[in-house]
């Protein structure tokens, strides 16, 4: 059975190791810096290539425009017959309005290429995708390269009303019609699938489910898909595609820990619309394990390594609806009772 274990303590400028971490070291890189510094690992180096809100997008129109800002996840693609040449595809992680590129978040790319003397520039414009085939898209945080030439995106923080997508002052979504016979506001909040080679959004992947998408992971065979849901009482979520590599069709699973920390299963999903919807509270009703806002997610040697947020959080509506609280939330000194948690610095699981 696969378990969840707490790999270590992330502070402000350390990294904590724990007992049940052995055989792993971590260099500390943030010995000495100040605010104007940016610090990256030994080997490592930093060009800027593109800067969001002052470099241009070029729309399908053929017009140029201001990019959107708030880059997230980002996918380098190297070009299939030239070495140190690629594209590079970028999440705008927003929600505002924008009558020019689309409202909501979004994706953009543009050619990178690796010069003689190792530094990297942009070839030509960037561009901007257009997701309103898809009803738009919002808040696009994590992301993946699949195995079949594809990106996911994730969409993140979906609103619960289309007042809430609207914005108060109309600052956000401000298209609050009906998609696909969903209400504007579900129809935020899933994974979405990008053809790399036509560089246009194919789908949203409605079985993969509705909630806070942070990050994915697709394993090499494209049978399973992991997810991270970043909200607290958050639940860690599986996709088993019907077809490999095919994400249209499947069943979604949500993560149940065992006694003590000890072990686990999946639990299926009823697969009917209106249960994938409310994927997280469906989850929290049939008994799914209650997380602390996950975050990124990778794989390395075999294991899922899931970064949790720190923060506190008040648990019981979502103890009220079946959720049980993760073993290691449980535990000193994290739980300061009343099915409260506190945890200044955030975690590293490991799901082996």
């Amino acid at each position: 059975m696969h378990s969840i274990k707490t790999l270590c303590a992330i502070g402000l400028t350390s990294l904590a190791i724990q007992s049940n971490a052995q055989g792993l070291t971590f260099t500390n890189p943030f010995n000495e810096f100040n605010a104007n510094s940016l610090i990256v690992p030994e080997g490592y180096k930093v060009d800027v290539v593109y800067q969001a809100r002052k470099d241009s997008v070029r729309t399908e129109d053929g017009l140029l425009h201001l990019s959107k800002s708030k880059i997230d996840f980002l996918a380098f693609i190297p070009h299939e017959n030239l070495d140190h040449h690629g594209i590079l595809f970028m999440n705008h992680e927003l929600r505002d309005s924008n009558f020019v590129l689309g409202h909501g978040g979004g994706m953009s790319w543009v050619a990178v290429s690796q010069k003689e003397d190792g530094s990297w520039s942009t070839d030509g414009d960037a561009h901007y995708i257009d997701f309103s085939s898809v009803g738009g898209t919002w808040h696009n945080c994590g992301g993946e390269v699949t195995h079949h030439n594809t990106i996911l995106t994730a969409e993140e923080y979906p609103p619960f009303t289309n007042a809430e997508l609207y914005g108060s002052e109309g600052q956000y979504y401000l298209d609050t019609s009906d998609f696909g016979g969903m209400k504007r506001n579900e129809a935020m909040g899933w994974m979405v699938e990008v053809d790399i080679q036509s560089k246009k959004p194919l789908r949203k992947l409605w079985q993969m489910g509705r909630y806070s998408h942070e990050d994915t992971y697709c394993t090499r065979d494209g049978k399973f898909v992991y997810l991270t849901d970043d909200y607290g009482g958050g639940v860690f979520f599986k996709f088993e595609a019907a077809d490999p590599g095919d994400y249209q069709e499947g069943q979604l699973y949500a993560y149940k820990q065992g006694i003590d920390g000890q072990g686990g299963e999946w639990l299926p999903l009823p697969m009917e619309m209106d249960s994938l919807i409310h994927a997280r509270h469906v989850a929290h009703r049939i008994g799914a394990t209650l997380f602390k806002s996950h975050e990124w997610i990778d794989a390395h040697n075999g294991k899922l390594y899931i970064a949790e947020s720190g923060g506190s959080r008040d648990y019981s509506k979502d103890i009220e609806r079946g959720g049980t609280l993760a073993h290691h939330l449980q535990q000193d000194p994290l739980y300061m009772g009343n099915n409260t948690t506190y945890d200044p610095y955030g975690r590293i699981l490991v799901f082996d």
